[in-house]
C-alpha cells in the first residue's frame, strides 16, 4: 500500500489533522476521544475467500484488511477471519486523539491445532510481544494493554502463524498527556531516491505540532547522516533547525518540515531517523527516512533525456551495452572506452563518437575529436555483435506515470558494405520476451534517422523496471567491412498521473 503525504486542516481539536488518499483506502476519522470497529459492515462478496478487504467501518469511515474472509463469527456477532499463511491484517484509518486503552476479542478459527499467533502495531511499532491464540480452545479472549500514545494514531493487528485466527470488537479510548508532546505525520518518508550523480532527491514533508511544551525556547530538529531538511521546499537545507516554541506550543504549528537526500553520494541505500529535541519533551517523536541513490534511471517529472555528451567519463547511470542479445535475453555487459573514437575506425568495439549533428559525412578526425557533441556507437566484426550487439536503457520504475514514449536520433555514421537491421525493443521486468517497437534497416548512406514510438500500457505505473534496446537481433548481410552506427538524443516523455483526491470527513 502506497500512502501520500497528509495534510493539516485548522478546524480541529488539535491544530493538525491528517488525511491520507483516497487510493489506498485509508481516512482520518476526526471525532476525538475514541475509535471503534465491531465488523457489522464487512463486505460479503467472496465472504468465504481470503481476499483483501476494504469497507466503511463502525465509526463512518475506511477500514483495509489482507488475506481475510467475512463469514465468521464470534458469539453470534460478525468477526474477521485470517486464514493460514501470507499477509494478513486489519488495519484502521488514521485517528486523531492518540489512544488509551487498547481492547479487542480473538479466538481460533477452524478445529486444526496449528500454531496461531497475532501482533499488534500502532504507527508502525510493534506494542509488546506476539500474541499466542491457544491452537485447542474455543474460548474467546479479550485483549486489553494501555498504550498511551498521543496525536494522531493508526492501529494495525497481524495474523503471524500458521493457522486461523479471527478478531472482533476492537476499541480503545483517546489519550492526552498533560505532560509535553510532540504530534508528527506522516510516521515515515520513503522514495528520497535520485539517479547516480544527480543529487539532492526531491524534498518530502512531514507536519509537525507541540502541545504542553515547557517554558520559552527551541524545538531542534535533526536530520540523520546523508539528509537535510528545511521549511520550504524551495528554501535552505540544513542538518538541523531550530523552531521557537511559548505557550506550550510551536510558533506557527503546525510546521511542515521537508526532508531530502543530499547530493554527492555514492550509489547505495541510506536511511535514519530524524529527531526532536527541547521543550521538556521526554519521549519525543522520531520520523524515519529512507532513500536510494541509483545507478540507474529514474522516470522523474515525466520526462526523461540523455544526449550522450558526457560519455569520456563513462556510459551514463542506466544505460548498458552487452552482446549476445537476443529476443529474450540482454547477453552480457561488454567493455566500453570512454575515449574519443572516430567514425571510420573499423575496431569492433562499442564506441565514444562524435554525433552527426553539426558535422558532414567529410568531417576529419580532428573535427570529430572537437565536437563536444557526442553520440554512444557501435563498429561490429564478424567476432564482435555481429548478431547480438545491443545498447539498452534501464528505467527503475515508472510509479507515477502513464503513456511513456520514446525518441532517438539513430545515426548511421561510416557505411559499409555489410548492415544490419536494428530492432528497437522493451520489455517490463527483467525476464520474458521483449516486445518490438521498430527496426531500423541500415539506410546505405551518412546521417540521422529519427525514430519514435509509443510503448505499450504495460509499461504504465510500473514498480518493475522497463528496459528499452536498440539491438542487432540477424547477422549482417553484404560483403567487406560492417557499418559504423550510433544512437543520440535518447528521450522518454510520459503522462504524470495526478495525486487521488483527498478527502477530509468532517
Amino acid at each position: 500500500m502506497r500512502t501520500h503525504l497528509l495534510q493539516p486542516t485548522p478546524c480541529s481539536l488539535y491544530t493538525a489533522i491528517y488525511v491520507l488518499a483516497l487510493a489506498t483506502g485509508v481516512f482520518v476519522n476526526t471525532s476525538s476521544g475514541q475509535g471503534t470497529e465491531d465488523f457489522e459492515n464487512l463486505p460479503t462478496t467472496s465472504s468465504n475467500q481470503y481476499l483483501s478487504r476494504s469497507w466503511t467501518g463502525t465509526d463512518g469511515v475506511t477500514w483495509t484488511a489482507e488475506g481475510a474472509r467475512t463469514d465468521r463469527k464470534i458469539n453470534d456477532s460478525t468477526a474477521i477471519c485470517f486464514g493460514t499463511s501470507g499477509d494478513r491484517w486489519v488495519t484502521s484509518p488514521v485517528y486523531v486523539g492518540g489512544m488509551g486503552t487498547l481492547t479487542f476479542d480473538y479466538v481460533r478459527d477452524f478445529t486444526g491445532t496449528g500454531n496461531r499467533s497475532i501482533e499488534v502495531y500502532v504507527n508502525g511499532n510493534k506494542i509488546g510481544d506476539t500474541i499466542t491464540v491457544s491452537p485447542t480452545s474455543d474460548d474467546v479472549i479479550t485483549y486489553s494493554e494501555t498504550i498511551n500514545i498521543a496525536g494522531s494514531i493508526q492501529l494495525q493487528i497481524r495474523s503471524t502463524g500458521a493457522a486461523q485466527v479471527k478478531l472482533d470488537n476492537i476499541s480503545w479510548m483517546g489519550y492526552t498527556p498533560d505532560a509535553p508532546w510532540l504530534e508528527a505525520m506522516p510516521f515515515s518518508i520513503s522514495g528520497l531516491d535520485y539517479p547516480l550523480t544527480q543529487g539532492p532527491s526531491e524534498a518530502k514533508s512531514y507536519e509537525l505540532s507541540g502541545f504542553n511544551l515547557e517554558g520559552i525556547g527551541n524545538i531542534t530538529v535533526t536530520a540523520p547522516e546523508h539528509f537535510e531538511i528545511a521549511t520550504s521546499a524551495e528554501g535552505s537545507f540544513h542538518a538541523s533547525l531550530l523552531l521557537p516554541f511559548a505557550d506550550g506550543q510551536i510558533t506557527g504549528q503546525p510546521i511542515t518540515i521537508y526532508a531530502r537526500l543530499a547530493s554527492g553520494k555514492t550509489a547505495a541505500t541510506y536511511s535514519g531517523n530524524i529527531t526532536h529535541a527541547g521543550g521538556g519533551l521526554d519521549d519525543p517523536p522520531t520520523i524515519e527516512l529512507a532513500g536510494e541513490v541509483v545507478d540507474i534511471i529514474l522516470l522523474t517529472a515525466g520526462s526523461y533525456t540523455e544526449t550522450f555528451d558526457n560519455l569520456g567519463s563513462g556510459l551514463p547511470p542506466g544505460v548498458r551495452v552487452t552482446t549476445g542479445a537476443t529476443t529474450d535475453s540482454n547477453g552480457t555487459d561488454a567493455t566500453f572506452s570512454p575515449t574519443q573514437n572516430s567514425w571510420g575506425d573499423s575496431g569492433g568495439a562499442f564506441k565514444n563518437l562524435a554525433s552527426a549533428e553539426g558535422l558532414t559525412s567529410s568531417a576529419t578526425t580532428t573535427q570529430q575529436n572537437n565536437s563536444s557533441n557526442r553520440a554512444l556507437g557501435i563498429r561490429t566484426i564478424a567476432t564482435f555483435g555481429d548478431p547480438g550487439a545491443a545498447f539498452i536503457v534501464t528505467i527503475d520504475n515508472t510509479r507515477g506515470h502513464a503513456g511513456i514514449d520514446v525518441s532517438m536520433d539513430l545515426m548511421m555514421l561510416s557505411v559499409q558494405g555489410r548492415s544490419q537491421t536494428w530492432t528497437i525493443d522493451y520489455r517490463v521486468g527483467t525476464s520474458g520476451d521483449f516486445k518490438v517497437l521498430g527496426t531500423w534497416p541500415a539506410p546505405g548512406e551518412w546521417g540521422t534517422t529519427p525514430f519514435s514510438a509509443a510503448l505499450g500500457s504495460d509499461a504504465d505505473n510500473s514498480h518493475e523496471p522497463v528496459e528499452i534496446r536498440v539491438v542487432a537481433l540477424s547477422e549482417s548481410t553484404g560483403d567487406g567491412s560492417r557499418d559504423t552506427i550510433a544512437i543520440d538524443n535518447f528521450e522518454l516523455t510520459a503522462t504524470v498521473i495526478p495525486r487521488p483526491t483527498v478527502i477530509i470527513l468532517q
